[in-house]
């Protein structure tokens, strides 16, 4: 789990151990299709146009934990990648302890030295933020301050009645595609009343094709995606939502593999595209399933006092967080319904890039009101022998 420092456009890798930390640092965590890369840039771009307006601490970007899981089973690099179904998704325990230990430990390092940690978690990312929660020192809890907001997520992930449907999960897993990808990018901003396809005109979900074509050039989808986004409002991140989807999708389903990846696995550029679907096809299997660790959902019940439930989201409707919270207690979080698709860029940015914002104070309010939790001590069993 690595970080990315909203700080510079070219993204260059920051030695953290040689600058200076303001006490306060923002993390976003991003949903799934969406790179750490991409967010980085977009927000970089407005906070250089918010100027004094916008955040003086550290903004942070954390995403892509199913290529942690790959990376630790080594699959990615095999000569020829495995193609992953809905129903393989198993992590053994050995991978299990390697993660909790290995994937944070870059994180909780870096966020060592903030007083206030708050984070925004979108998606996918949601449960990615609970694990992150699981790895900080007990500590921490009593010296900083830790806070977070949820947008259209929720930590199951997956599960019916909570997070994405298994089946829906299911079919868009086992029948990974280009064209099904493309789609999906579509998606976060569809409505079930306003629908885009990747071709004809927009209608209802109900009334849109079964089978989708893929797109015949990347300047083709990047219109789609305007014209998909222009139709939600918010004309000032439009071009943001649709820059951070264009680049992560460019990421996923564009780039073409290093000329020794080629040559070391013998696939043609045309055979290319095809192979990283089979690559992202294993990442999508796990985030699902990738343990919480012992805290389980204690800490992000405790931290994230606010989430946000889009009433148009057709990916996480706002029953599936609703139900995913009853299952534990909601107590005192609150649940704030809008009328948004999946992604509002508009939401995200204002939480962390803008100086002052209503919602930390509201939700730093209501964790102060609680108290730190604590894990219940384990019995242990007394095995003294009897005279």
């Amino acid at each position: 789990m690595f970080l990315e420092l909203v700080e510079s456009k070219k993204l260059e890798h920051i030695k953290f151990d040689e600058r200076e930390y303001p006490s306060c640092a923002r993390v976003f965590v991003c949903g799934f299709g969406q790179t750490r890369k991409s967010w980085t840039q977009a927000l970089y771009r407005i906070k250089r146009q918010l100027k004094k307006q916008a955040f003086s601490g550290d903004v942070l970007v954390i995403g892509e934990f199913g290529d942690d899981v790959l990376t630790e089973r080594d699959e990615l690099y095999n000569d020829f990648p495995c193609p992953y179904f809905s129903g393989d998704a198993e992590i053994y325990d050995y991978e299990e302890e390697s993660l909790l230990e290995g994937a944070n430990a870059h994180a909780v390092e870096i966020l060592s030295h903030y007083d206030t940690i708050e984070i925004v978690a979108h998606s996918f990312g949601v449960r990615l933020a609970a694990m992150l929660l699981n790895a900080f020192p007990q500590e921490w809890f009593s010296t900083k301050k830790i806070r977070g907001i949820a947008l259209a997520g929720t930590v199951s992930a997956v599960g019916d009645g909570v997070g994405v449907p298994k089946e829906q999960w299911a079919n868009t897993l086992n029948g990974l595609s280009i064209p099904n990808m493309e789609q999906f990018y579509l998606n976060l901003f569809n409505t079930k009343d306003c629908y885009y396809n990747l071709r004809g005109a927009p209608g209802s979900i109900y009334s849109a094709r079964k089978r989708q074509t893929k797109f015949k050039t990347q300047t083709e989808f990047k219109e789609r995606l305007y014209e998909c986004a222009a139709n939600q409002g918010a004309d000032d991140y439009i071009k943001l939502a649709v820059d951070v989807c264009y680049n992560s999708a460019r990421h996923y389903l564009f780039r073409r593999l290093s000329s020794g990846m080629r040559d070391y696995t013998g696939w043609s550029y045309e055979a290319q595209s095809e192979q990283r679907i089979v690559a992202l096809s294993a990442e999508l299997c796990f985030p699902p399933v990738a343990p919480l660790g012992e805290w389980e959902r204690t800490r992000f019940m405790h931290c994230f006092k606010l989430h946000y439930a889009y009433q148009q989201d057709i990916i996480c409707p706002p029953q599936a967080i609703k139900a995913d919270l009853e299952q534990v207690g909601i107590g005192s979080a609150q649940v704030r319904t809008l009328d948004c698709p999946h992604l509002n860029c508009a939401q995200i940015a204002q939480l962390l890039l803008l100086a002052q914002h209503e919602d930390w104070d509201l939700v730093g309010q209501l964790v102060d009101a609680e108290p730190v939790p604590t894990l219940p001590q384990k019995v242990v069993p007394d095995f003294t022998v009897l005279e």
